[in-house]
């Protein structure tokens, strides 16, 4: 697996190798964040939603959401998914959590 922008993607190409997964995941380097970028991308939703940290509370928010979308992956060697279960769904120190919330669900934190 290489990342899109990978300059060996090129030359494996022209070698004969072909794409035969893509991944759409998302992660968050801390160490490569652009705070100012990130806060303005924020703002953007000022009063259509409500982002905040996730905690031990929201563990079975994330459970139901982790089955509806279980078939949104396409399971190739790019996007496996195994099915999350309380240990893997609860946030920790280590592995951070962040979710956008409706305004009709402002008022329940």
């Amino acid at each position: 697996m290489l990342p899109a922008g990978s300059a060996r993607r090129d030359l494996l190409s022209a070698r004969g190798w072909r794409v035969i997964a893509r991944s759409f995941g998302a992660r968050l380097d801390a160490a490569l964040i652009d705070r100012n970028r990130l806060t303005r991308l924020v703002r953007r939703i000022d009063g259509r939603a409500s982002v905040r940290e996730l905690g031990t509370d929201d563990v079975e928010a994330v459970l139901t959401l982790d089955s509806t979308t279980i078939q949104d992956y396409p399971g190739s060697v790019a996007t496996q998914h195994a099915p999350l279960v309380r240990s893997t769904a609860e946030p920790t120190d280590r592995r951070r959590a962040f979710g956008a919330f409706e305004p009709s669900a402002f008022s329940s934190r």
